[in-house]
C-alpha cells in the first residue's frame, strides 16, 4: 500500500512539473480600421515555455514580443497615453513601451461577436495617427 501511494505521489508531482511550462498565452496582430496598417504577430502571456509581453517602439514604429526582464524605468506611452514600463527594443535597442495585457484585452476585435472595441477604446495608430488601432487575436495556446 505504501508503494502504491508513493508511486501515485511521484506520478502526480511529475504531471505537475510537466504542466508548469505550458500556462496559457495568446497572440495576434494590431490592425488599424482607418489606414489598414497591420503589425507582425505578437505574443503575450505565459505559454510555450516562456513568458512574453508586448512592447511598442516609437523609433521603429513596430510592435514586438519580448521576455519581461529588468525595465529601464517608466515613461509615457505615445499610443495609449498611459505611464508604462520601458524595455529596450530588440531591433534598434532604443526605448520601447509595454502594452499591458489589460490594454490588449480591451482592444480585442472578435469577428462576429458583439462587444467589439469602440472608438474610445482604440489606441493611436503609429502610421496614420488616428485613434483606430485595435488588437485582432489570432493565436491561443494552453
Amino acid at each position: 500500500m505504501k508503494r502504491l501511494f508513493a508511486s501515485m505521489l511521484i506520478s502526480f508531482a511529475l504531471m505537475l512539473l510537466c504542466a508548469l511550462p505550458s500556462l496559457a498565452g495568446w497572440g495576434g496582430e494590431f490592425v488599424c480600421k482607418s489606414c489598414g496598417y497591420k503589425s507582425d504577430t505578437v505574443r503575450t502571456g505565459q505559454g510555450m515555455q516562456s513568458e512574453s509581453t508586448v512592447i511598442y517602439c516609437p523609433a521603429c514604429k513596430a510592435f514586438h514580443s519580448v521576455r519581461p526582464s529588468k525595465t529601464g524605468g517608466k515613461g509615457l506611452n505615445p499610443l495609449t497615453g498611459t505611464i508604462e514600463a520601458i524595455y529596450p527594443c530588440p531591433k534598434c535597442k532604443k526605448s520601447a513601451f509595454e502594452i499591458r495585457e489589460e490594454t490588449l484585452s480591451s482592444l480585442r476585435e472578435m469577428p462576429g461577436v458583439q462587444g467589439a472595441p469602440k472608438a474610445k477604446d482604440c489606441i493611436t495608430c503609429p502610421m496614420c495617427g488616428k485613434k483606430t488601432l485595435y488588437f485582432y487575436p489570432s493565436l491561443k495556446w494552453d
